[in-house]
């Protein structure tokens, strides 16, 4: 299981997912990582990628990433068929072409969301699709702009709205 901490991912560009990292059948732990200013030119995750990952993200800054193309979304996180954790963590000020520029749930991703800040991203700060396997976002004592407005569910996505929420 990789294990990266303190460090910094910036500046990088992907042709295809996952501009900053790409993690397929991977359980990669993440502490203390900045991953900022990473391009995914025609698919999606211009910060990280995840496919059929379990994946930990603590006190980690995901900020100024794009996913730019035809069907690119995920401008900070993509994530497939993965379980995720991020705790202490701060997504924002991300871009895609299409929405979930902050984060984009697909195809089963279970993601808790601890003690965050999710804002600022663009189109939309969260997509939450429910295209084959439905996933579950759980998210608690957090700052999500603009609140349960600020993500994108589709019908029979659930979200488990936790104590502690800051809209």
């Amino acid at each position: 299981e990789p294990k990266i901490t303190h460090t910094a991912i910036y500046d990088n560009t992907a042709i295809t997912g996952g501009g900053g990292i790409q993690s397929s059948y991977s359980n990669p732990t993440l502490i203390s990582v900045n991953i900022f200013g990473n391009i995914s030119n025609s698919w999606s995750g211009g910060g990280a990628n995840f496919r059929n990952s379990e994946g930990i993200f603590d006190n980690c800054q995901i900020s100024q990433n794009n996913s730019y193309g035809q069907w690119s979304t995920g401008g900070g996180l993509y994530l497939e068929a993965s379980n995720i954790s991020l705790i202490n963590a701060t997504i924002s000020d991300n871009n895609s072409t299409l929405n979930g520029a902050g984060i984009h749930l697909h195809a089963g991703t279970d993601i808790e969301v601890i003690n965050s800040i999710i804002s600022s991203n663009s189109p939309t700060n969260v997509w939450q699709e429910s295209s084959g396997e439905i996933g579950q976002l759980n998210i608690s004592y957090s700052l999500l702009e603009m609140g349960q407005d600020g993500i994108i569910a589709d019908e029979g996505a659930p979200l488990i709205w936790g104590s502690g929420m800051i809209e």
